[in-house]
């Protein structure tokens, strides 16, 4: 089996050359000029699935029963760590938290477990841990590259029978994934199809990458035609693939786990394998596959209908496209999280592409062609850096990791053992310090996190929901619907996405947000909350309570609420989208569900005098029970957002946050500025200020670009004396 798994130590210090057997994904170096006539220097060679499977006969070779005996040469109770060896393979196995680099970090799927019999022959203790089976311990065992490699393994070198070890532990997991050299990702034997997509497309990868300097050459170059048709097969093949393995995602168990999203977000560098397959590692995985994407996506971006390699992608669609490569391949040196980058740059990217691609694209180090070398252009790998080593502080670098975690979480449903676990895995993945306690609900770990970046870091979290009691003004159970970026849902011509996550930016897409409300549960999960703040809004008032059952009467208001332009050629009219949805709704669904037109008394400067009289008109949704004369406009403390608030059993409560909605910029909370009233400055505490800035999602591809100009809607509003808490 040797030839499987690689070199022993003492081997592997020659020439540099990939280990035996390991399937090694690095291209041969240089470009791909040549003769007239010579064909591509590397072609992919595509994973045959059926011969790759391990074959039945030889499972023996690994255990003669699940819960096998695995015997150990050394253990933490005689040493510093674990040291295992299978077939002459020997691993080391760190026991806490890494002191180097010098590691790999294995991830797999848990599954179901038994409690596997470990034994340390050197000094004779005896324990168990968590495992699937002795066949998959030993299967992780040989994921290193060489024998003597050191890994860290999760049910062996955290003390699963210490609670203190595990709190302590799963705190820095962010560090422990995003340090190690590489991470050894196990794909479960039930994902074969997600293996042999990730295989090819690292293959089709080494093809581009050992052929960079085709996408650097001018179009009238004298290259072969048959290269380049080759090139634009492989190039679309690679296209194809991405967006097939983005489509299927949710059928692979590898990517419904919760604690498996950020082993694989946080990873400089990946190696794959397939448990249900022969042995053999895949690597490096990550690198390939995104070098290979920068390059066709600057190229693509950049030349649009002028390219000569072909590889089905319009250059209006590249952004939206390579959004997906960040989303399924993040790497928080390599790109800005989404939602990010200064929108004004990306907006210079979109108009002058040939010129300029690293906002649009989010890279975090590039430049645009040497405008000074026309003749001989730098190849497109030297216009980027992978991964600047850029200065950042300590506080950007965790705001830019919790975007990139949310968002890359939010790419799939995620499952786990413990609904604790699904807001663990990503807080710990940006090491937030909060109580971690196992048997938690979801809604009170995401209470306990909200209130460490709420109070530790200064991070404004918007709530766009009411969907809990006890902490109605605190704690917005969709939180995760609201962590990633939302596509607009009356985008017209080319894909629009929001910029930035709505939980922190206020502003969602309409749509969805729409949907979201009209599902609130009937029965809302109780929390312990501290209170949230209130402070009356002086003359705002309901003007209209509609059952959302009454179809063509909820249009007709929603009409009134709704600013901007829909010119059918950048933006459809988000009344069509709310229809659909309503029509879509069951009806016990809608029964539930009223809407409220609220007016807000805006003294703004831009305003005429019809629209002071009127106000600012907002909406919301809220049950149909709710006596709709007992609220009242308020500005809540947390967030500083306009919200209805009501006297319920425990006291007052909010039901619901006000939104405006724009057809060209969504849906946007609104936020109110203003001084506390126990702040002991000068200024008038009875006064708040409403600066909201319109902004459509900035693409190519565009008809008519005036729309995408920036609006904005300013004005005073006036409080009431007094504050009140809400629970």
């Amino acid at each position: 089996m040797r030839k499987f798994l690689g070199k022993k130590k003492k081997d592997s210090e020659d020439s540099g050359s990939s280990p035996s057997g390991s399937g090694s994904s690095q291209p041969p170096q240089g470009g791909s000029s040549g003769a007239p006539g010579e064909v591509l220097s590397v072609k992919p060679a595509y994973l045959n699935l059926a011969e790759f499977t391990f074959p039945t006969r030889a499972l023996s070779m690994f255990s003669n029963s699940r819960d096998e005996e695995i015997i150990l040469d050394r253990c933490r109770w005689c040493s510093d760590g674990f040291t295992h060896t299978f077939m002459n393979w020997t691993t080391n196995i760190i026991a806490g938290i890494p002191q180097t680099d010098d590691y790999r970090a294995i991830s797999y799927v848990w599954g179901q477990t038994v409690q596997l019999p470990m034994r340390c022959s050197h000094c004779g203790h005896s324990f168990h841990i968590p495992m699937h089976s002795a066949y998959r311990f030993r299967r992780l065992m040989m994921m290193t590259a060489n024998s003597g490699d050191s890994v860290w393994l999760d049910a062996l070198s955290i003390d699963q029978t210490s609670p203190e070890d595990k709190a302590r532990v799963i705190a820095v997991m962010g560090d422990i994934y995003s340090r190690a050299k590489t991470v050894a990702v196990l794909f479960p034997e039930a994902d074969g199809e997600g293996f042999k997509i990730m295989y090819d497309l690292t293959q089709a990868a080494n093809a581009i990458n050992a052929n960079k300097l085709e996408f650097s050459q001018p179009g009238q170059d004298g290259h072969p035609r048959p290269r380049l048709a080759e090139l634009s097969k492989v190039c679309t093949e690679f296209y194809e693939m991405l967006g097939r393995f983005d489509q299927n995602l949710h059928k692979y168990l590898y990517w419904r786990r919760a604690w498996t999203f950020q082993e694989w977000a946080l990873a400089r560098n990946i190696s794959i394998t397939w448990e249900g397959g022969m042995p053999v590692n895949l690597e490096p995985v990550k690198t390939v596959i995104l070098r290979a994407a920068i390059t066709t996506s600057i190229y693509a971006f950049s030349q649009k209908e002028y390219a000569i390699i072909k590889m089905g992608l319009s250059g209006a669609s590249v952004p939206g496209l390579f959004e997906t490569v960040r989303r399924l391949f993040p790497d928080e040196l390599a790109f800005h999280p989404l939602g990010t980058v200064d929108e004004k740059e990306i907006s210079i990217d979109v108009m002058m592409p040939s010129m300029r691609f690293g906002s649009a694209l989010g890279l975090r180090a590039s430049r645009g062609p040497d405008m000074s070398r026309l003749a001989n252009p730098l190849p497109i790998d030297q216009m980027f850096s992978l991964r600047p080593n850029l200065q950042e502080s300590e506080e950007d670098r965790f705001r830019n990791r919790l975007s990139m975690a949310l968002s890359t979480f939010g790419i799939s449903k995620r499952e786990a053992g413990f609904e604790a676990d699904l807001i663990s895995c990503w807080a710990s993945m940006c090491n937030i310090k909060y109580e971690y306690k196992v048997h938690d609900s979801y809604v009170v770990a995401l209470q306990k996190v909200l209130r460490s970046l709420r109070t530790d870091h200064k991070i404004k979290v918007y709530n766009f929901l009411v969907n809990t009691s006890g902490a109605s003004g605190e704690v917005d159970a969709n939180f995760q619907d609201y962590a990633c970026l939302h596509e607009q849902c009356n985008a017209a011509v080319v894909r629009g996405r929001f910029y930035g996550i709505p939980m922190f930016t206020g502003r969602a897409d309409t749509g969805v947000h729409l949907r979201l409300a009209i599902a609130r549960p009937t029965i809302l999960p109780q929390l312990k909350g501290s209170g949230t703040e209130l402070r009356k809004i002086k003359d705002a008032s309901i003007l209209f309570v509609v059952p959302l059952k009454n179809h063509d009467e909820v249009l007709f208001h929603m009409a009134r609420c709704v600013s901007g332009t829909a010119d059918g050629m950048v933006f459809t009219d988000v009344l069509r989208n709310i229809s659909e949805i309503l029509k879509g709704t069951s009806p016990e669904q809608l029964e539930r569900s009223s809407l409220v037109v609220v007016s807000i008394p805006l003294d703004s400067p831009d305003a005429s005098s019809m629209s002071k009289a009127i106000g600012m008109l907002t909406w919301a949704i809220i049950p149909c029970g709710l006596d709709a004369g007992s609220c009242f406009v308020a500005r809540e403390g947390i967030n500083g957002t306009l919200c209805l608030a009501t006297s319920g059993k425990a006291g007052l409560e909010v039901v619901a946050y006000v939104t405006l909605t724009d057809h060209q910029s969504g849906t946007l909370l609104i936020s109110v500025a203003a001084h506390e009233l126990n702040c002991g400055c000068g200024a008038d505490h009875s006064i708040g200020n409403i600066e909201l800035t319109l902004k459509s999602p900035i693409r190519g591809g565009v008809v008519n670009s005036a729309l995408l100009d920036d609006r904005l809607i300013r004005g005073n509003i006036c409080f009431e004396g007094g504050t009140y808490v809400a629970y």
